[in-house]
């Protein structure tokens, strides 16, 4: 089957390579090229991490590790390190307490620190707000950018087609979909299309996602780290749910190892931002985003007091109204396939969702109730947070 794939980030890299290996005749566009500065998945690195309130990305995350170091021996090169993930549990607990028997499900190794034990361990940090800590053993992080581009890569070494060429939207859908206009005015015909375009999405396929999925603008930091600060003094990356802003998670990626070392303490914070345009959205960050980043950090990390900004990016969540993925082929058009929606967490993802949709494709996996897109047509109860 001649299948063609629009997007070559997190979600649309993965599942091509997965069709080509089964054997299928696959292109895959992309109008910037993998991970460019405009894309979601274009930052240096992204956390991986199974705690989740909802088991079914536990699962997926532990598959997409997984796929990480199987292909890694092809890739001839390491993009996922596992450094353990700090979870701070502040007031709130139920977020843990309904992921920890998750991965208790799917043996996960975790341990539970109260802040005697987590300050012997890591003087450096400051417990102010924390209940106690959990450390999931097996999390870390990924490589981002570099990982599009080498799996993009090995797509193409395994017989792929990468085109980098915008998509034209699809203002009005056709009962029927052969083929796909490009903005150069030729087009390519195909027997089934996947839009893995990110926060794109809503502009190719408007009819469909126009406000089903929301890209926001995030804004992410990079402090540099002080000089006498050495590898030596190892923090795992870290998630916190234990700042005195309410149903706000800082999160960051120590500058530990050789991989991330050029690039300084990364903090972001996983909170929708404002409406953006990724085409034409200017990347200029918000300054009292970066007093409130600057804040937190000197409270939970005073080592880090007065440290420079070195850099920042903007990138953007593409959000569903629920923050779950949406994997599902449009109404009425049962050979175009759309996977997006990731919300802030996709990037973890990408590999167990390559593996979902190729076989969704195939026919050889049952459909999951909590991507399709009827779901978004009914009211949400309660706590949607991931």
């Amino acid at each position: 089957m001649k299948i063609i794939v629009v997007g070559a980030g997190a979600f649309g890299g993965w599942v091509a390579l997965m069709l080509q290996r089964k054997g299928h005749q696959v292109q895959l566009l992309d109008g910037h090229g993998p991970a460019n500065a405009r894309a979601s998945s274009g930052d240096e690195s992204r956390v991986i991490r199974a705690l989740y309130k909802d088991e079914i990305y536990t699962r997926m995350t532990l598959q997409s590790m997984q796929l990480w170091e199987e292909n890694e021996i092809l890739f001839g090169e390491k993009y996922f390190y596992r450094t353990g993930v700090f979870n701070f549990i502040g007031r709130d607990e139920s977020r843990w307490l309904a992921a920890k028997s998750h991965l208790n499900k799917w043996h996960v190794g975790y341990e539970e620190l109260d802040n005697a034990a987590l300050i012997s361990r890591f003087p450096m940090l400051s417990t102010k707000g924390i209940q106690y800590s959990v450390l999931e053993e097996g999390g870390g992080y990924l490589r981002a950018r570099a990982g599009c581009e080498a799996v993009v890569a090995q797509f193409v070494l395994e017989g792929g087609q990468y085109l980098q060429k915008n998509v034209k939207a699809l203002q009005q859908l056709p009962t029927t979909l052969s083929e796909i206009e490009l903005e150069d005015g030729s087009n390519l015909e195909a027997d089934a299309f996947v839009f893995a375009a990110g926060p794109w999405l809503s502009q190719i396929l408007p009819q469909v996602l126009e406000g089903v999925i929301r890209p926001s603008k995030q804004d992410l930091f990079y402090f540099g780290l002080p000089s006498h600060f050495t590898f030596k003094q190892h923090i795992p990356v870290w998630c916190d749910f234990a700042t005195l802003e309410e149903d706000v998670m800082y999160y960051g990626i120590p500058a530990i190892d050789q991989a991330t070392a050029g690039f300084g303490f990364k903090v972001g914070k996983d909170v929708a931002g404002p409406d953006f345009d990724p085409e034409h959205g200017e990347r200029i960050i918000d300054l009292k985003n970066l007093e409130n980043a600057r804040h937190f950090m000197e409270q939970r990390f005073p080592f880090m007091k007065r440290a420079p900004l070195v850099q920042a990016r903007v990138c953007q969540y593409e959000n569903t109204l629920d923050a779950h993925l949406i994997i599902d082929t449009i109404p009425g058009l049962e050979n175009v396939w759309v996977a997006g929606g990731g919300s802030g967490h996709g990037y973890k993802l990408g590999a167990a969702v390559g593996h979902y949709l190729a076989n969704r494709i195939e026919g050889s996996l049952a459909e999951e109730p909590l991507f399709l897109l009827n779901r978004l047509s009914k009211p949400l109860d309660g706590d949607q947070r991931r």
